[in-house]
């Protein structure tokens, strides 16, 4: 197949095409299928806030998400997706959540949309200490994720503390559905999602 049937371009097509048919020579199907100076302008200042601000991404898969950071309108021109550099800062980076847990008194504390998971996993820990009744001492990171969802499932104990179980995957529902089934393994009854959200 022609190099340019991967631009998944209208012009691009067309060329593969008419190559495939006609055999017109296949430089014109490059030609054809050559990002446009708009788009270049777009995937230029995303490299430069690769380079200055990758988050925890290596610099070439960083550079490799600014081909679907910078977006096309409907008057052929790019842009940043959402039309703000800031939101394609955003894009670049991992969207990073936590959840921690205060074994003593099943308080919790959950992060999400953070660049990175230290620093989720350090907002999780602050908001189970000090958001929470008692401010509790025990509180220690469970689960860690990054673009998903999240949940947590619990069962209390009469006199404190009690069963829990965690779980991530691509869809909330999905999520409080495995940390359901992982605290119900350790409790041998039927637990509750205690929080359910997502980081992407």
């Amino acid at each position: 197949m022609p190099a340019c049937f991967v631009f998944k371009s209208a012009p691009a097509m067309l060329c593969c095409l008419m190559v495939s048919s006609f055999r017109i020579p296949a430089l014109f199907c490059l030609l054809a299928a050559a990002p446009s100076a708009a788009f270049a302008t777009c995937f230029d200042y995303c490299s430069q806030l690769c380079q200055q601000n990758p988050g925890d991404l290596d610099h070439q898969t960083c550079t490799s998400r600014c081909t679907t950071a910078c977006v096309e309108d409907a008057a052929g021109h790019y842009s940043f997706t959402n039309g703000a550099p800031v939101s394609v800062t955003a894009a670049l980076s991992k969207h990073a959540g936590a959840i921690a847990l205060s074994e003593s008194t099943l308080s919790s504390g959950r992060s999400f949309g953070y660049p990175t998971t230290e620093q989720a996993q350090a907002q999780a820990l602050q908001h189970c200490h000090e958001d929470t009744p008692g401010k509790p001492a025990d509180c220690k990171v469970i689960l860690t994720f990054t673009d998903a969802c999240a949940a947590l499932a619990t069962l209390p104990k009469p006199g404190g503390g009690g069963f829990w179980g965690t779980a991530f995957a691509p869809e909330e529902t999905d999520a409080g559905q495995k940390a359901l089934a992982s605290c119900k393994v350790m409790a041998n009854a039927d637990c509750t999602v205690a929080a359910s959200f997502c980081s992407k």
